[in-house]
């Protein structure tokens, strides 16, 4: 990148809550995601950034590149898509302990089963939203069950066995899930995640946690000749800027 490039996505780091030492490495992973996930880079500055100030810096910035745009190869969304909505739903799952990699593996099997991206976050979040609050009808049916329909036992068990669990006491029933989740958008997600696609979610949630190293491989691949002949101009240039400051 040229150097007036560079300021600026700086600036917009920093504005967005970087810390400064921390900045310009966002910079380089929020070009990279950027290229890969066919968005601008101050998408994927703001995406970035609101992933790790949901979760208070628990996860760097290229771990959440990587898993983001694992949701866009496994799923049917884009990086750009998923920064425009993930914060709805992220502070909420950090709230619950869910972690990223379970978070994006949810959004991507959503979007695979045909959910757009914004509705699949809308849906997740008000999923965790019944669990946190759960009406009088779901606590019923929920101790009928045998299931433990809390936000503690959730924080305690992790988002991925909290599935599991409904999916095995519900055994599918479909009036049992609507009495647990009681939002439209709710139901449709759980129905799915706690369903038919809940063994594809733990496939991607492997992938998801093997996913180092993506956002620089999938940058690689995207370059064509004449930006990587761009790329090799302005190292030039940027040298020639280093060498007359000194």
């Amino acid at each position: 990148m040229s150097v007036s490039d560079i300021s600026e996505a700086q600036y917009n780091a920093i504005s967005a809550g970087a810390a400064t030492e921390k900045s310009l490495g966002l910079v380089g992973t929020a070009v990279k995601a950027a290229k890969a996930g066919f968005t601008d880079t101050a998408t994927a500055v703001d995406g970035l950034t609101t992933v790790y100030n949901s979760f208070q810096g628990a996860v760097d910035y290229d771990t959440i590149s990587d898993q983001m745009l694992q949701t866009q190869n496994y799923g049917k969304t884009t990086f750009g898509e998923l920064a425009s909505s993930i914060g709805q739903v992220t502070p909420v799952a950090n709230s619950l302990n869910v972690s990223t990699g379970e978070l994006f593996s949810s959004i991507a099997i959503l979007t695979k089963n045909g959910i757009n991206t914004s509705s699949a976050i809308t849906g997740l979040k008000a999923a965790y939203s019944n669990i946190l609050k759960p009406t009088a009808d779901a606590s019923k049916v929920a101790k009928q069950l045998g299931i433990d329909f809390s936000s503690t036992h959730l924080k305690a068990v992790g988002w991925t066995k909290f599935m599991e669990e409904i999916k095995e006491k519900t055994n599918g029933d479909a009036d049992a899930m609507a009495s647990l989740f009681g939002s439209v958008e709710a139901l449709n997600s759980m129905t799915v995640l706690a369903g038919a696609g809940f063994e594809d979610f733990t496939s991607c949630l492997g992938e998801m946690n093997s996913a180092a190293g993506l956002t620089q491989e999938s940058y690689e691949k995207m370059l064509t000749p004449a930006e990587r002949w761009q790329i090799a101009l302005n190292k030039i240039k940027n040298i020639g800027i280093q060498v007359g400051e000194k």
